[in-house]
């Protein structure tokens, strides 16, 4: 724990913690908690300002993110998690991610075809 001149700085990361089990940002957190407390999106100039105070300092998180948060967490220690049942949806893989995962395949494959030709026209090394 980091201390400060007037008071113990002890973070409350359970917006972080929320947003983890959820796989998205803080940022998108915090905007799924207005849009659960106030039934609207929120304005991009008050989510910023909004993130930026929660960035600088854990205790301006508004107390309706901070619910939120406890509840996503109470229902994963149960085990009752479903992301969507909050508007969540399962992370679609990067354009990037699948063309690497793909290179890495075919690289293997075409080790293993080698290693195995060269088994087939030479000797085994044993």
């Amino acid at each position: 724990m980091a201390w400060s001149w007037f008071k113990p700085l002890v973070y409350d990361n359970s917006v972080l913690e929320a947003a983890q089990l959820l796989q998205i940002s803080e940022y998108d957190f915090l905007a799924l908690a207005h849009w659960r407390r106030f039934k609207r999106i929120a304005r991009r100039e008050d989510l910023d300002r909004l993130f930026g105070l929660y960035m600088r300092d854990q205790d301006c998180t508004p107390p309706w993110a901070r619910e939120l948060a406890r509840e996503i967490i109470a229902r994963a220690d149960e085990g009752t998690l479903d992301p969507r049942d909050y508007g969540v949806r399962a992370p679609v893989p990067k354009l990037d991610d699948l063309f690497r995962m793909l290179r890495d395949v075919f690289i293997i494959l075409l080790f293993m075809t080698l290693f195995a030709l060269g088994l087939w026209l030479g000797t085994p090394a044993l």
